[in-house]
């Protein structure tokens, strides 16, 4: 008899791509929660004629608004910024630098959580 699957439905695009595992795991978490923040339009992702794509924050959340892993790409988008209207994509993902990896605890923290609430 094997096991039942878990049911994700519910759960955040971040976290599935995060319980999916993997080496990497923590930026497909990223870079999923990114899309769909736009999908629901609290980002907007633009793609550049070079190919690259540019991040900006199109509306801020109020406290409680967003899930704390979505609270957290918030914001890293507007540390990234810099007080520039657009970030580029590939520097939300690198993951070199001790501000990278200081926010990337944090944000595996949160989708920890997220993962113990949802009983998984």
């Amino acid at each position: 008899m094997s096991a039942a699957s878990p049911d994700l439905s519910g759960l955040s695009p971040g976290l599935v791509a995060y319980l999916a595992g993997g080496h990497d795991r923590v930026t497909r978490a990223l870079k999923r929660t990114l899309t769909a923040l736009s999908d629901r339009r609290w980002l907007e992702i633009t793609p550049e004629d070079s190919g690259a794509s540019t991040v900006r924050i199109v509306r801020a959340p109020s406290r409680g608004e967003l899930l704390a892993s979505e609270e957290l790409v918030i914001e890293r988008v507007h540390a990234c910024s810099r007080s520039m209207p657009t970030v580029p994509l590939s520097e939300l993902t690198n993951p070199d630098g001790d501000e990278y990896q200081k926010w990337s605890k944090r944000f595996k923290h949160a989708l920890d959580e997220e993962s113990r609430a949802a009983g998984l």
